[in-house]
């Protein structure tokens, strides 16, 4: 016995595709993935800038409006937006190598401060009888002076500076001399400025000799 029995078509109607005014259907936009937030015009300059401010990768991307896992991903898939961050970090280090060098063999600046000058005079006023009588008094008149402060280097900072410099002259270890006896580097704390410049350039003129040896 055949069965008449026909399959259930879904009831579930599509929706009609609209036409333009020519009458051709329109494409239906094509689902992509999320746009990125990326703007080469606008991170760069922002990134680089606020790196040179000394500022982490999380606080630029703050200033950037990201997280820092989207920075970071940035810098593996952008060469150039890799390049403004490696630019920013320069820049700070270059500045913070600089106030380093100026905090270890001192400087100087020029400040002005107003003084007040007392001046002692005699004045004539009228008395309550109306005779005129002289009165001791103080005239005050404000002086600016110009004042040139001198700040001396500072010997930690130039520790810091040599042994980062020139670390086989100015590490702090027991070394073997060349005659067999143990050494150990003398105390700087107690040098000038003038001094320890001129022993670290005979340190280093010592070493380009002894490299020219080998």
């Amino acid at each position: 016995m055949r069965s008449n029995h026909k399959g259930t078509k879904s009831t579930k109607k599509r929706r009609p595709q609209s036409r333009d005014k020519a009458g051709r259907f329109r494409q239906r936009p094509q689902t992509v993935g999320r746009p990125t937030k990326y703007r080469p015009g606008t991170h760069l300059a922002k990134v680089e800038e606020a790196l040179g401010r000394g500022l982490t990768l999380s606080e630029a991307a703050g200033v950037l409006g990201i997280s820092r896992s989207t920075l970071k991903e940035w810098v593996a898939k952008y060469p150039e937006f890799s390049e403004a961050v490696t630019r920013g970090n320069s820049v700070a280090d270059e500045l913070v190598v600089r106030s380093l060098y100026t905090r270890a063999v001192g400087y100087g600046y020029t400040q002005t401060q107003d003084t007040e000058i007392h001046t002692p005079v005699t004045v004539k006023e009228k008395g309550k009888d109306g005779a005129t009588v002289e009165v001791e008094s103080t005239r005050v008149a404000t002086k600016s002076v110009v004042q040139e402060i001198i700040v001396p280097g500072d010997v930690p900072a130039q520790q810091f500076w040599l042994k980062n410099r020139a670390p086989e002259q100015w590490r702090e270890k027991q070394h073997m001399e060349h005659g067999g006896s143990v050494g150990v580097k003398p105390d700087l704390s107690g040098l000038t400025t003038e001094q320890l410049v001129a022993l670290a350039a005979e340190s280093k003129s010592r070493g380009v000799e002894e490299s020219k040896k080998r």
